[in-house]
């Protein structure tokens, strides 16, 4: 079974401050889905769990940020490679808000199944597919 956690709270009280540095593999690119497209950046560790016990968070950078700021600032690739687990880390583009805010706000992306809701959810199952 796998399992897709959303949000950074759940991660981090599992993470230790000082987690040590792992080996882990970045991966970026670009993902449409409804006729809009969004970049995106993947870590994933050397070691993963066996199919069926593997976790992805997903993880949505601030306002002005983008996937890079928000690992760095988080550290996030290393805590990744100390857990086991993969990060997806989808960015807003600057011409869907000129802040690169995510539309949470927007009633037409707030839905399960529409605007960037529906693209992020879609980008977690194909990501997701491809660790299993």
């Amino acid at each position: 079974m796998r399992r897709i956690l959303l949000g950074l709270g759940a991660l981090l009280t599992m993470m230790d401050a000082t987690a040590p540095e792992a080996q882990e593999t970045v991966r970026t690119g670009d993902f449409t889905f409804g006729g809009v497209t969004r970049a995106y950046r993947l870590v994933v560790p050397a070691t993963l769990p066996v199919p069926g016990e593997r976790s992805l968070v997903v993880l949505l950078h601030g306002c002005t940020q983008d996937a890079a700021d928000l690992a760095r600032g988080t550290r996030i690739d290393a805590h990744a490679a100390a857990l086991g687990v993969a990060v997806l880390m989808p960015e807003q583009a600057s011409t869907a808000h000129p802040q690169r805010c995510w539309n949470w706000y927007d009633p037409a992306h707030a839905g399960r199944d529409a605007g960037e809701a529906a693209l992020i959810a879609e980008l977690a199952r194909v990501v997701a597919d491809s660790l299993a």
